[in-house]
């Protein structure tokens, strides 16, 4: 019979055996619970809103993580929700039950972004819908009283003439930076930024616009493929550095103040627009213009107008005589290439420190530009700095590019002209100077 083994041997037995499960337990610990809550709140801010909520139920420590997640992004991506009252419902909660911070919290919500797509969506018919915007409109106040920074909506593959129609109300928020709109209808109440002392950043794509904007904080104004109404919009904008408006319908709008702060400015006007026919809002019933498109862009560093032929409102401009002493970069389409090239030569003779000119021209019709006419510039041109031209143009043998260059290089030396043409006959040229050569190869 084997003897038992001595005492401080068994003690030691004991004590690796106690050993052993902690080592296992350190090896499968949770260590991402572990790390810190700032941490985690990066992980989780550019994950879906509905995924982040889930991770309450992961762990006791993940039970009120998402509460304090410095970033919110709802979207509809992999098909959540089978109706319109759980989205609904998810939307109330969200924010009601989320932790409120203050300045300087760590669980203050910094950004809310409300991305629905309607190709996401495990149902249809969702807009517009009465109660489903009530809910959409709930939730981005309810985002605003909690002292976000940025704010986005973003609404996608709806139908495109079914806009969402936001409250006539203000926005009242001392800490709004960055606000974005996608496929809403705004009124006079919305845009309204007098509450909104540090708002710096404005973003509107596929937006119809009924109403004046006013903001002495706003940096950046961006529309993208909106619609005005067919009464002109006027804008009250005296901080802005960039304005981009793209417009398929309505108006142009014109601005109260000069914009001396202005760095680049790009005003596209599409077919759709209403500025082919007529001034009105542009000339004062006694006849006194009240102020003009240019003359608010004169300001601008680096200019880009573009606009169907059949606008009257950049020629209209010209002749109010603006100058534009800062600009230093120009790009221009057909609008300004008629047959006595006036428009593109007025920039030419306004423009001092100009250094860059770029003109996109498209397909033309043969009786649209004469050539038999010369156009003589009234004196030298303003800019002694020009010395480069791009010429992005649609046909290789176009009349309008040959005409602009026997022009141009009288006036300009040297001068380096770069042209890029997106021509049908360029493939077949080459396959035909291809079966030349390979005969004597």
């Amino acid at each position: 019979m084997q003897s038992p083994p001595p005492p401080a041997k068994r003690r030691r037995e004991v004590k690796d055996n106690e050993d052993a499960p902690s080592a296992a337990s350190d090896a499968d610990a949770d260590r991402i619970s572990a790390l810190p809550d700032d941490v985690l709140h990066r992980i989780l801010s550019p994950l879906p809103a509905h995924e982040v909520v889930r991770t309450c139920v992961l762990a006791r420590r993940w039970r009120d993580v998402w509460r304090s997640a410095p970033a919110v992004r709802v979207t509809a991506a992999g098909g959540w929700w089978d109706t319109a009252t759980e989205i609904n419902a998810f939307l109330d909660g969200l924010l009601r039950l989320r932790r409120r911070g203050g300045d300087g919290d760590d669980s203050r919500l910094e950004s809310f972004v409300l991305d629905l797509d309607a190709a996401d969506l495990g149902f249809a018919g969702y807009l517009p819908g009465t109660v489903n915007e009530q809910h959409i409109s709930r939730a981005l106040r309810r985002a605003v009283r909690h002292n976000i920074r940025v704010l986005r909506l973003r609404l996608r593959s709806f139908q495109e003439r079914m806009l969402l129609v936001l409250p006539d109300r203000p926005f009242v928020s001392r800490h709004l930076t960055t606000l974005e709109l996608t496929h809403v209808s705004v009124t006079s109440g919305i845009l309204d930024f007098s509450e909104c002392p540090s708002l710096v950043d404005l973003t509107m794509n596929r937006c119809y616009i009924i109403a004046r904007i006013s903001s002495l904080s706003l940096n950046r104004l961006i529309f993208r493929d909106c619609a005005l109404c067919d009464i002109r919009i006027y804008m009250s904008l005296p901080g802005i550095r960039l304005l981009e408006i793209t417009l398929h319908s309505g108006r142009a709008p014109l601005f109260f103040e000069s914009m001396p702060l202005l760095e680049s400015a790009t005003v596209v006007l599409r077919y759709g627009c209403d500025d082919r026919w007529g001034c009105y809002g542009y000339i004062r019933s006694d006849g006194m213009k009240i102020f003009s498109l240019l003359e608010r862009l004169s300001e601008a560093t680096n200019l880009c107008l573009f606009a169907h032929p059949g606008m009257f409102i950049f020629n209209r401009d010209l002749y109010w005589c603006p100058t534009f002493n800062k600009l230093k970069t120009l790009e221009l389409n057909d609008w300004c290439v008629d047959s006595d090239l006036y428009a593109l030569f007025y920039f030419l003779q306004h423009s001092p420190v100009l250094e860059m000119l770029t003109l996109h021209l498209s397909k033309v019709r043969k009786d649209s530009f004469q050539t038999t006419g010369s156009y003589k510039p009234l004196g030298q041109l303003a800019s002694d700095r020009l010395k480069k031209i791009e010429i992005n143009h649609y046909e290789f043998f176009d009349e309008r590019v040959r005409k602009i260059f026997k022009i141009l290089s009288t006036y300009v030396t040297p001068l380096q002209v770069y042209m890029s043409a997106r021509c049908e006959l360029i493939i077949p040229l080459l396959m035909l100077l291809f079966c030349i050569l390979s005969k004597y190869i």
